[in-house]
């Protein structure tokens, strides 16, 4: 079954907030009709400051530990931890 609508990605480091903030303008999206997927602690940040919610990716660049002190909507171990989340929606 189909999940997504459309998938977003940039490959610069910085305005990621102003980034996810001018897709749910465009697309009239709703917070929970959104997850950004990071594995930094600036994804969380940026997601957060966005008003969008936020997995954090243990497999990427910061640790379990620091991804969790940011306090992200989900940690994902594993891609099967997001298949999971995918269909209890």
């Amino acid at each position: 079954r189909e999940q997504f609508d459309f998938i977003s990605s940039t490959s610069k480091l910085t305005g990621k907030a102003k980034h996810l903030k001018a897709i749910r303008k465009t697309f009239s999206l709703r917070p929970e009709e959104l997850l950004y997927i990071g594995d930094e602690l600036r994804d969380v940040k940026a997601s957060q400051k966005a008003g969008i919610p936020v997995a954090a990716v243990t497999w990427g660049f910061n640790s379990r530990e620091s991804l969790a002190a940011s306090e992200p909507n989900y940690i994902f171990d594993s891609p099967a931890d997001f298949l999971q989340l995918l269909n209890e929606r």
